[in-house]
């Protein structure tokens, strides 16, 4: 398995599969400029109206428009106790798609 940037990610999910397309995550811990604002409202338990993953979204529901799957699976090399109080959004991406 090769890694690839956020770029090369978005162009392969964007049109680089025909039926399924498989996203395993390694990261041990979040944190990026984008998601900070909304874990720290997450942490708070204030609302978030979600428009920061209306593109993800999107190019998710196009996926299953068309008959093709994403599936995601994370892996982390540390214990994560939070990992089973995630925000309900993140477990809930695939079913709201």
């Amino acid at each position: 398995m090769t890694p690839v940037t956020d770029e090369e990610f978005e162009e392969l999910l964007r049109c680089g599969f025909d039926r399924e397309a498989a996203h395993l995550e390694t990261r041990d811990a979040y944190g990026t400029a984008v998601e900070l604002p909304h874990m720290a409202k997450w942490a708070a338990d204030e609302p978030d109206d979600l428009n920061w993953l209306k593109g993800w979204c999107t190019a998710l529901r196009e996926h299953v428009k068309a008959g093709r799957s994403v599936q995601h699976s994370g892996v982390s090399t540390v214990a994560i106790p939070t990992i089973a109080t995630s925000p309900p959004t993140r477990t809930g991406w695939s079913a709201a798609m």
